[in-house]
């Protein structure tokens, strides 16, 4: 192709793309998605029952974020993202009970967020067993490094942070840096005078 033409349908296929991100938040809405002012930072992410996710101010939602929501006939929304958070690419959030972030949190790419277990110590298949649920709760101002798991029953406090590729299976309290597998206190966030 041509400068001119090449141009064109890259510009073409940009809007194009641009299109489908607002149709699919669009169609979403129609089907109950509850959202604050947005700013055009969501783009393209999957969950099926929309009208149990409720999206704060501003906030921004990357490519591939998967939200799956067990029980879609609730009464309460069952996803909650507060004001001005950040989900990166690839993130996946399983929600059977409450999942609810609050606001100025940062969850950076691919991290898995599971608030359900399964039970496994009866004398029966383990597929067969009946699960655990407990809601995850993640305080303001709290920043998740990459491709890290937060497990059921988890409670972060405010400004904590969890390090890359850790796997969070107890409460974080406030201000403290943990990591690992499972994850373990690091250090506090700030030095105490």
């Amino acid at each position: 192709m041509s400068g001119g033409k090449a141009n064109f349908f890259s510009i073409f296929c940009f809007r194009l793309f641009e299109c489908r991100k607002k149709m699919s938040l669009i169609f979403m809405k129609l089907r109950g998605l509850k959202t604050g002012t947005l700013t055009g930072k969501i783009d393209r992410f999957y969950c099926l029952w929309p009208h149990q996710l409720k999206i704060g101010h501003n906030v921004a939602i990357q490519r591939n974020v998967y939200i799956h929501i067990a029980h879609p006939f609730s009464d309460i929304h069952q996803v909650q993202i507060g004001d001005n958070s950040f989900i990166g690419a690839n993130t996946e959030i399983n929600c059977s009970s409450r999942v609810l972030i609050g606001k100025d949190v940062l969850i950076a790419s691919s991290c898995t967020l599971v608030d359900s277990g399964h039970r496994y110590s009866e004398f029966k298949l383990i597929k067969d067993q009946s699960t655990t649920e407990k809601p995850i709760i993640i305080a303001d101002d709290v920043w998740i490094g990459t491709q890290s798991a937060i497990l059921e029953g988890v409670k972060i406090g405010v400004g904590a942070i969890v390090a890359a590729g850790s796997l969070v299976k107890n409460d974080i309290p406030a201000n403290q840096i943990w990591g690992g597998v499972p994850a373990k206190f690091l250090k506090n966030r700030f030095n105490e005078k």
